[in-house]
């Protein structure tokens, strides 16, 4: 809720609401550029999926990220190990 100081005035129309997407509510479904990254590193299509949603280091290091615990590049460092040592450590 609003506080009162940023409250619409009576009559006053306004965004009332914020909508976000996130792997394929809205947009088109992202396991096929998913499959096709790890096609490109020498893995099996499904690899990044398991280790996100699998692999228990790769659940807490996906629920760090989502509440704010663990940056992204620090994210993706950790999920690169999880996935092999010939994969690229990127930012």
């Amino acid at each position: 809720m609003p506080s009162d100081a940023t409250s619409a005035s009576a009559g006053e129309t306004g965004p009332r609401g914020l909508i976000l997407d996130f792997a394929g509510v809205l947009t088109s479904d992202p396991r096929e550029a998913q499959h096709a990254w790890c096609r490109s590193e020498g893995l099996a299509p499904g690899a990044w999926r398991a280790a996100l949603a699998e692999h228990p280091e790769g659940r807490r290091l996906y629920a760090a990220l989502e509440t704010g615990k663990l940056a992204q590049a620090e994210r993706n460092r950790a999920t690169a190990a999880l996935l092999g040592p010939h994969v690229a450590r990127r930012i």
